[in-house]
């Protein structure tokens, strides 16, 4: 097959139809047309016939996919191809065609690099398209420089020539754009291994200059290293040394930098210099910005590098989680990748997992309900896991003569409603322990089955307890089951069927409501005060009508408002707006149905002071079991 053929052979192919790439020739171009790829007779024969079309760069773009697709042995070919191409153009004209290559079909493109691995078709382009149309290419293709598919590439090219290395990274810095810099911060931390002496001597140069692009240049090449190979203890102590925290932008790269770190399997004693640094910030001072910095940045490595933690490394993430407490509930975005963190800790040690929870619950009482209320970040068995991990956990806290952990005990119970206490754990608890728990409840917010379903739980205990936890148990349950929603009596309907002690507490819970229907139908509930109601509605009307008047008086811009108003009557209303009547519209008959009121809404004085009364009496009863637990 001569030139004329093959070209004619390329022409004729349809790109989307498969059978065009087998019928070139696999010995091509070497055999099939008797030329060397670099042969410059070739080139000029071939070029000749290839760029006098009508549109020269569509032939040698299809000429690239379908010889590159039949036979990946001619890169050479090609990249010589397009070199002889570009080198024929203005640079007006040279940029136009890469802008094209980048936006039109960006993922063609990119199948021709992948046919083509160590080539040097990127090594063949021009400065402008380096500096100017590569960050384009790179961000189409990846956010990461250090992972994407260029990688290979862009790593050949610059340790080929490192002066256009460096040109490339100070146009980068210079484009005033935070994404020029963070190519630039790729580039630079990739090469650092590659070239060390020469990449050495520019780091230097931006680690010594005040401008804040180039301090954060530094900074985050050096990120990009540890993400590559992690360096020595030495040069990670000068690096620390040399990131100011009292800088916004250096504290924020710092932080991202040190999460890195945390994040891959390394020695003590890098750890211990990261966590050196950190201990220089005021974790109290971190804007939401910067939390959300060091959990996505956590979360990240979890997600890249998790199997290879060591144990080294599980200590100082789950203390990080802990400094950045608190976190406002409203940032769920941070609590995702919080929780996403805390699942990995899980998976890798169960015991550090828990002890990350009892201290995030000491820092934050509702970090683990915000934490683990979206459970996207684990799968159905591994949320089964946690919360039996976490339930551990409950008996611990909700038993504790200190109010704190009683409270961190509740939190814990809301994230496992199923949870059971094991009888035989609740027998090794004195009754002041139990006593604590059961008047606990009138403390905290729980849904009011969830308080309920507690109370029934600790029914075996209290009636192998002594009389007077029994009696005050009682009175606890009467309290709560007039006062909880009636969706809870169906519990304690089925747990009377095998206890006096709730039959009792049914039978004194519906004397109570009978004495208030009684209360409700007797006389003096239908008694009214003469003229008491029209008096109400006209008070209120006047007031409402001195009000509107001081408004308008204060206000200029009200006074082009018409005031509107509705007249009720007996069986409708109407609207007059305007100095016009609207028709009237009548009432719709709407249900009145409702429950009795709570002790705790009827009576809120006496709900106060009745809990002050249970306050006192917990803190006698906590104070006693501190002197069992010091004598024991």
């Amino acid at each position: 097959m001569d030139t004329t053929a093959f070209i004619k052979l390329i022409n004729e192919s349809d790109l989307a139809d498969p059978k065009s790439q087998q019928q070139i020739p696999k010995d091509l171009p070497s055999k099939g047309l008797g030329l060397s790829e670099s042969d410059p007779k070739f080139l000029k024969q071939f070029g000749a016939l290839l760029f006098t079309a009508e549109s020269p760069y569509e032939e040698l773009y299809r000429f690239t996919f379908l010889l590159g697709a039949a036979n990946p042995d001619t890169s050479i070919l090609l990249c010589n191809l397009w070199n002889h191409y570009l080198s024929q153009l203005e640079e007006e004209e040279r940029s136009r065609h890469l802008e094209n290559l980048i936006a039109v079909d960006q993922s063609t493109f990119f199948q021709i690099l992948r046919l083509f691995p160590g080539t040097a078709l990127l090594l063949t382009l021009t400065d402008t398209f380096t500096t100017s149309w590569f960050p384009r290419l790179l961000e189409k293709a990846s956010g990461d420089l250090a992972n994407g598919p260029l990688f290979d590439y862009f790593e050949k090219w610059f340790e080929a020539d490192h002066q256009r290395a460096v040109k490339a990274i100070l146009a980068w810095r210079d484009s005033a754009d935070d994404k020029g810099i963070e190519l630039a911060a790729q580039a630079l931390g990739t090469l650092r291994d590659s070239a060390p002496e020469f990449i050495e001597a520019t780091s230097n140069k931006f680690r010594q200059s005040r401008r804040p692009e180039d301090r954060t240049l530094f900074v985050r090449s050096w990120r990009t290293t540890i993400i590559l190979s992690l360096p020595s203890s030495t040069i990670l102590s000068k690096l620390f040394r040399d990131i100011n925290p009292s800088l916004a932008n250096e504290r924020e790269d710092g932080l991202r930098l040190v999460c890195v770190l945390f994040s891959r399997p390394c020695d003590s004693t890098s750890l211990s210099l990261a966590s050196e640094w950190l201990k220089s910030l005021e974790f109290s001072a971190l804007v939401p910005v910067e939390q959300y910095i060091v959990a996505d940045s956590l979360a990240r490595g979890w997600r890249n590098e998790g199997d290879a933690f060591t144990p080294e490394n599980l200590l100082p993430l789950s203390h990080l989680l802990i400094e950045l407490q608190p976190i406002a509930d409203e940032h769920k975005g941070i609590w995702a990748r919080v929780a996403e963190t805390a699942a990995a800790i899980y998976r890798a040690d169960e015991e550090q997992f828990k002890s990350l929870c009892s201290d995030l619950i000491e820092r934050n009482p509702y970090a683990l309900e915000s934490m683990f209320s979206n459970r996207a970040g684990y799968s159905g068995d591994e949320s089964r896991g946690i919360l039996a991990t976490l339930s551990t956990l409950v008996t611990d806290y909700i038993f504790s003569p200190e109010r704190s952990a009683r409270q961190y005990g509740f939190q814990l119970l809301k994230l496992c409603p199923d949870y059971k206490f094991n009888d035989e754990v609740l027998g090794c608890f004195c009754d002041e322990s139990v006593a604590l728990a059961m008047f606990e409840t009138r403390h905290i917010y729980m849904e009011g089955a969830g308080t309920m379903r507690f109370l029934l739980s600790l029914l075996p205990r209290i009636e192998s307890g002594s009389e007077d936890l029994q009696i005050a148990y009682t009175g606890e349950l009467v309290y709560q089951a007039c006062n909880l929603p009636g969706s809870t009596a169906p519990l304690l309907n089925e747990a009377a069927e095998n206890s006096n002690l709730v039959k009792s507490v049914i039978a004194k819970v519906d004397a109570y409501f009978d004495g208030l229907r009684e209360a409700a139908k007797s006389p003096i509930g239908q008694m009214i005060v003469p003229g008491h109601r029209l008096a109400a509605r006209v008070t209120t009307r006047r007031r409402a009508k001195a009000i509107n008047d001081g408004m308008k008086q204060a206000s200029s811009l009200l006074k082009f408002f018409k005031p509107s108003k509705i007249i009720y009557g007996s069986e409708g209303f109407s609207s007059f707006y305007n100095g016009a009547l609207t028709p009237s519209t009548p009432f719709q008959s709407i249900s009145n149905s409702m429950e009795f009121p709570r002790l705790d809404i009827s009576d809120a004085d006496g709900r106060k002071l009745k809990n002050i009364s249970i306050r006192q009496h917990q803190d006698l009863l906590a104070a006693s079991l501190r002197r069992k637990e010091k004598t024991s």
